[in-house]
C-alpha cells in the first residue's frame, strides 16, 4: 500500500478484518507498507464455470488525498475505430496517428496492489547462477544499451514471470569506487515462468547515466514489491567496470551480445 498524500491515515477492511496504517511521510518507506489481512471465510457465490466464486468486498479510508497524473499505454482500437480510420484513409482523409499513450488523472488516498499469499511470497526465490554473458567495455553515455545473457534458476522455487511480485532482471548504476549512483533501473522481464533448474536467456534493457565516465554496471534480478536478490543472496549479482564515452544525438539503441 502506498500514499500520495502523506501524512495520512489509511485504514482497511476485509471480510471483518480490519487494520489502519499510518504514513509519516510520502518518501519510501514511509510512503510504502506491506499489509496483511486475514478475513473471515466468505460465504460461496457460485458455482462458476472454473469453480467456485468467493466475494470479499476491500473497503479503504484515507484521511488524505491528492491528484496523482500518470502516463497509461492507450486502449487497443475496437473493430469499428479501426475500420473506420481505414475507411477515412482510403478516401484520401488525413488521420492523425493515435497517441501511443494517454495522461490520467485521478484522486487517490491510497494505493493497493494485491501481492498474493504470505506463504508464496516466502518462497525463497533468490538463488541463480549466470551462465553467460558479458558487457562491452565501453558504452554511450546518455544511451539504452540492449545486453544480453544467460541464467539459471539454482533455487528450489518458480520464478513467475508476470504479476505484482514477478522476477524480473535489473540493474544498479555504481561509481568507480562503489558507491551507489543509481539503485532502481529499467526492469527486463523474463521470457516465461523458470522452473528449478532451468536456464533461460534474457535480455537487459540499460540506461546509462549522462555523464560520461569510469562506472560499474551491476546487473541483479529482484522479486518486484518483494527484495532484491543481492539483498537476500549476496553475490548473486555480476558487476563489469563500464567506460561511458560522449554520445552525439538524442538517446538512442546500442545492440550488444552476449
Amino acid at each position: 500500500m502506498t500514499t500520495v498524500a502523506a501524512p495520512n491515515t489509511v485504514e482497511l477492511r476485509l471480510g471483518g478484518a480490519r487494520t489502519r496504517a499510518e504514513f509519516a511521510t510520502s518518501a519510501p518507506p514511509g510512503g510504502t507498507t506491506r499489509v496483511t489481512l486475514s478475513p473471515a471465510a466468505p460465504s460461496v457465490v457460485g458455482p462458476e464455470d472454473d469453480g467456485p466464486f468467493y466475494p470479499y468486498a476491500l473497503e479503504v479510508r484515507a484521511e488524505r488525498q491528492a491528484w496523482k497524473t500518470e502516463y497509461v499505454a492507450s486502449r487497443p482500437l475496437t473493430e469499428e475505430e479501426a475500420a473506420e480510420i481505414a475507411e477515412r484513409k482510403s478516401r484520401g482523409e488525413i488521420v492523425p496517428p493515435r497517441p501511443e499513450y494517454q495522461e490520467v488523472t485521478a484522486l487517490v488516498g491510497a494505493e493497493i496492489v494485491y501481492l498474493g499469499e504470505e506463504t508464496d511470497l516466502a518462497a525463497d526465490v533468490y538463488h541463480l547462477r549466470w551462465t553467460s554473458g558479458a558487457i562491452p567495455p565501453t558504452l554511450g553515455a546518455d544511451r539504452l544499451a540492449l545486453l544480453g545473457g544467460t541464467l539459471r534458476n539454482t533455487s528450489d522455487a518458480l520464478w513467475p514471470a508476470l504479476g505484482a511480485t514477478r522476477v524480473a532482471i535489473s540493474y544498479h548504476w555504481l561509481s568507480a569506487s562503489g558507491e551507489r549512483l543509481v539503485q532502481e533501473g529499467l526492469r527486463s522481464a523474463l521470457p516465461h515462468d523458470v522452473a528449478p533448474g532451468e536456464t533461460v536467456e534474457v535480455r537487459v534493457s540499460v540506461a546509462t547515466p549522462k555523464q560520461p565516465g569510469h562506472y560499474l554496471l551491476e546487473i541483479d534480478a529482484l522479486r518486484e514489491r518483494i527484495a532484491w536478490f543481492s539483498d537476500r543472496t549476496p553475490g548473486s549479482a555480476v558487476r563489469f567496470p563500464v567506460e561511458l564515452v560522449a554520445a552525439p544525438g538524442a538517446r538512442g539503441a546500442a545492440g550488444a551480445k552476449p
